[in-house]
């Protein structure tokens, strides 16, 4: 899932004027990798602790079952 969100930026900003030519494109990068990412890294961090807890849980209790 990670690799699906931002394994694909590179080839975004691939595809963006050269900086040189338009200062705002940097400014697009640098939103994007400084405020749009993280968001949805604190989302997938969530959902990767959140089911990992589950499987613990879910341990212990087939462990106190046995």
């Amino acid at each position: 899932m990670l690799v699906a969100l931002l394994g694909p930026l590179p080839l975004v900003f691939t595809a963006l004027p050269d900086t040189g030519a338009r200062p705002g494109s940097a400014l697009i990068v640098w939103a994007v990798l400084g405020v749009a990412v993280y968001p949805a890294l604190v989302v997938l961090g969530r959902w990767y602790v959140v089911r990992a807890e589950r499987n613990e849980r879910d341990t212990a209790d087939l462990a106190e079952r046995a």
